[in-house]
């Protein structure tokens, strides 16, 4: 049933699907889940998700994944009747992973310009890679991660992003045979290099409620768009009475829209006491 509503979703039918992007080794642990991303589907036949999303580099494997072990995998959740999505890093991400913070932003000035290009043209080297092999897969959805601002807005001014990050999100693009199936994740607020990507053809946002007002933004910028988004980090920590209840079904129905919506969190399950939350708002929606 999973894979059939994704399947709609991208049809263009406005349906809620559900599945998480992000999961801890440790929440898998404390499932009696083996800590690899095969543990995903079972993750998510548990939770009765729609999807599972996997990834080249995920922590859950000892090593990165194959173009070869990939295949098997999504077949694997193909055979339990689940929509796929296969994430892979973008430059900027692979940047900071392996220059660190300190090292690499004081690159994004006029000065270090040249060489902060020079750097995130190897990483996306290697994005390039990885996304050539997921085409050759039959996953449904391609998501680029870069997580490339914080809460108030890039760590880069606009003008550096379109000079130096959006050429590389260009090829990307123009690699995807059908880009309405390419999308888009950070944290933070990125809502001034939106239009930009929704240029490019890039159809599907995971982004953050916490930085960003999605409600606003899924009526206007992003009315044509998909949404990855919809579970803020607070509902999964505590408990909630009948309004909050009410909160997050209207918070889920306006960010539907008239697109559709894959539920989800942003923030991922870090702890195995989120479940319990992740179960009751799969059920009230």
């Amino acid at each position: 049933m999973g894979k059939e509503r994704l399947e709609q979703l991208l049809a263009g039918n406005p349906e809620v699907v559900k599945g998480e992007l992000w999961v801890s080794p440790n929440v898998l642990e404390a499932l009696c889940l083996k800590k690899n991303q095969y543990s995903l589907i079972e993750l998510a036949l548990k939770l009765d998700a729609d999807c599972c999303f996997f990834s080249y580099s995920s922590p859950l494997a000892e090593s990165d994944l194959t173009s070869e072990d990939m295949i098997r995998l999504l077949k694997e959740a193909r055979l339990k009747n689940l929509g796929c999505g296969l994430v892979i890093d973008g430059p900027f991400e692979r940047m900071i992973r392996d220059q660190g913070f300190a090292t690499a932003l004081p690159l994004f000035t006029p000065a270090g310009d040249g060489r902060a290009f020079d750097l995130l043209s190897e990483y996306a080297e290697l994005a390039d890679t990885e996304l050539e092999s997921a085409l050759r897969t039959d996953t449904d959805i391609i998501l680029i991660c870069d997580d490339i601002a914080y809460n108030h807005g890039l760590y880069m001014s606009p003008v550096q992003f379109h000079r130096l990050l959006l050429p590389f999100y260009e090829r990307m693009a123009r690699k995807t045979p059908n880009p309405t199936r390419l999308g888009f994740h950070s944290d933070g607020n990125i809502e001034k290099v939106l239009p930009s990507l929704i240029d490019l053809g890039f159809n599907f946002f995971s982004l953050e409620p916490e930085a960003m007002d999605l409600v606003r933004l899924k009526s206007s910028l992003l009315s044509k768009s998909v949404l990855m988004s919809g579970i803020k980090a607070e509902w999964l920590a505590s408990g909630w009475d009948q309004s909050r209840k009410e909160e997050i079904q209207e918070y889920v129905k306006a960010l539907q829209g008239e697109t559709g919506l894959i539920l989800s969190s942003t923030c991922g399950l870090f702890l195995p006491s989120a479940i319990e939350r992740l179960e009751q708002i799969y059920n009230l929606t």
